[in-house]
């Protein structure tokens, strides 16, 4: 008899967003003068990557790292505070994870921050996942395949019985495919591209349920 089915989700953009009208990048451009691809890069080598930093201390290093003015500490703390706490679910995301929670194994794989542990925790998404690994703890970011690894083997499971769900293409699905996993890609906003990667795309949630071999 073979294993149960294994969904792998990633998080932003797949089943949370920021509701806000600018995204953190480019409000924290705004104040301080730094382009939307530097904070990501800094971002990218920092925060996603470490479990050990807190706001306070993220927002110091920020400013010693661009040269900024100190008088620009709260302010990055308190536009970092407003982002976080604009978070939502997408409406298709809690009915879908109800529905497989006891039909498949469900894991989130995300390139995240420490605060992020938080909001799923607000939202009341703890309960529907068997493995949660973010980035920030494994200290390894998506694609490299042992981050995938790393979510396989805390689901007890191999490839071959997995899904990855995503919305990113090349961050998300592509390395998963090579491994041998099924992948899905959630195209909210219908871009029309076709991935030889990628096995199936949908542009919400519940047509999962009509794909999932459960």
């Amino acid at each position: 008899m073979a294993p149960r089915t294994s969904v792998i989700f990633d998080l932003w953009g797949t089943l949370i967003y920021h509701d806000t009208e600018t995204n953190l990048f480019t409000r924290l451009g705004r104040l301080t003068g730094i382009k939307d691809e530097d904070v990501l890069e800094y971002l990218e080598r920092n925060w996603l990557v470490r479990n050990d930093l807190t706001l306070e201390a993220l927002a110091t290093d920020i400013c010693g790292y661009f040269h900024l003015n100190p008088d620009h500490l709260e302010n990055i703390i308190d536009i970092w505070n407003e982002d976080m706490s604009n978070v939502r679910c997408y409406s298709d995301a809690d009915e879908v994870l109800k529905s497989l929670r006891n039909l498949c194994k469900l894991a989130i794989l995300s390139n995240t921050g420490p605060m992020t542990g938080r909001i799923l925790k607000n939202l009341g998404f703890n309960d529907y996942f068997d493995f949660i690994l973010f980035s920030c703890d494994a200290g390894l970011l998506k694609p490299d395949a042992r981050i995938y690894e790393m979510t396989l083997a805390g689901l007890r499971t191999e490839a071959k019985y997995s899904y990855m769900v995503g919305d990113n293409p090349y961050s998300d699905l592509k390395t998963p495919k090579q491994m041998g996993m099924k992948t899905i890609f959630v195209d909210r906003y219908r871009n029309g591209k076709n991935y030889d990667f990628v096995d199936y795309t949908v542009s919400r949630l519940s047509s999962l349920l009509g794909i999932l071999e459960i």
